[in-house]
């Protein structure tokens, strides 16, 4: 039996669990080895001649029979809650605990904005468990920045892998308007470059074909902060576009007309991920890169000057 929290009858001081406690033999009350032997008997020694037994005031009251049973509904009823919690709740992952102040689970009841967890964790699907934390700190903050890595690194394939396609072909549209315009110059840096690395095969050194190097075109760098650029906004509002397109969808979904079986399928198709998608994205783009550079090889085409041509039309 354990005695901690309960006042020693001799001192009043509260058993420690390291505490050297003696047990009464005739009616059970504990105390301090100590305390026992200043005073040489038990505290309610008075008492014995009356039966006195002592009882547990946390742990040994007798309860009704209503208590009890009102104690196992309320267990009960607390155990479904909690199992439901785990089987429809999104836990924070390990980037939000700081930002949120502790774990905790993520209700399926609870909402963000009008749309349950439940309906967003459907939706997403693959990792919801990093996905709906941000749109749940997106939605009770109403900030737009919320990290994510994936879209940093990856941004039109993971847009596109995300079912975000109207985005994800507006940036790579950006992306590829400079090459596109100025694949001129792009072939002719790179030409000059094999032809520089052919011939320090031969005769040069590293280091002297560092210093002869052609400098790269001012569309070859714009390029690069481009796609600097478009990573930096996939990183940083990324999530909070996926939560856009997510809440849009969840609406067009009638819940009424459909079981929930059939409700939460509907929810994966229209969300999920696509890797059909994103493969094709990637070999649209880079095909219609190798295209235009091939033409250019091929035939010495340069689309720049026309555009400048279009420009200064303008111009006048």
């Amino acid at each position: 039996m354990k005695y901690e929290c309960l006042p020693c009858p001799v001192c009043s001081s509260i058993f420690g669990e390291k505490d050297d406690i003696v047990v009464c033999p005739k009616c059970g009350t504990p105390h301090h080895r100590s305390c026992w032997a200043n005073i040489g008997r038990c505290a309610n020694d008075d008492k014995h001649s009356q039966g006195f037994v002592w009882v547990n005031p946390l742990k040994d009251l007798p309860k009704t029979i209503d208590e009890e049973k009102s104690e196992n509904t309320s267990l009960k009823a607390e155990i479904e809650h909690e199992i439901k919690e785990i089987k429809e709740g999104i836990p924070f992952d390990n980037e939000e605990l700081m930002k949120m102040g502790g774990f905790r689970i993520i209700g399926g009841d609870e909402l963000i904005g009008d749309i349950k967890v439940s309906q967003y964790g459907a939706y997403v699907d693959k990792n919801k468990h990093k996905y709906i934390p941000k749109f749940y700190r997106i939605g009770k903050t109403n900030r737009k920045f919320a990290w994510n890595w994936a879209g940093f690194f990856f941004s039109i394939p993971w847009l596109f892998y995300r079912k975000m396609n109207a985005l994800g072909a507006i940036l790579a549209a950006f992306l590829m308007i400079v090459p596109i315009v100025f694949a001129k110059d792009f072939v002719d840096y790179s030409q000059e470059i094999l032809a520089l690395a052919e011939q320090s095969s031969q005769e040069m050194t590293i280091s002297d074909m560092a210093q002869v190097a052609p400098r790269p075109p001012l569309a070859y760098t714009v390029t690069r902060q481009m796609g600097f650029a478009v990573s930096l906004f996939c990183g940083m509002f990324g999530n909070y576009f996926y939560m856009r397109k997510a809440t849009r969808d969840i609406k067009k979904i009638n819940q009424d007309e459909k079981s929930d079986a059939e409700y939460e399928l509907a929810l994966k198709q229209k969300g999920s991920v696509s890797i059909w998608s994103m493969l094709i994205a990637i070999i649209l783009m880079y095909g219609i890169i190798d295209a235009v550079f091939t033409t250019t090889v091929k035939t010495g085409f340069d689309l720049s000057v026309y555009v400048e041509k279009i420009i200064q039309f303008f111009q006048k």
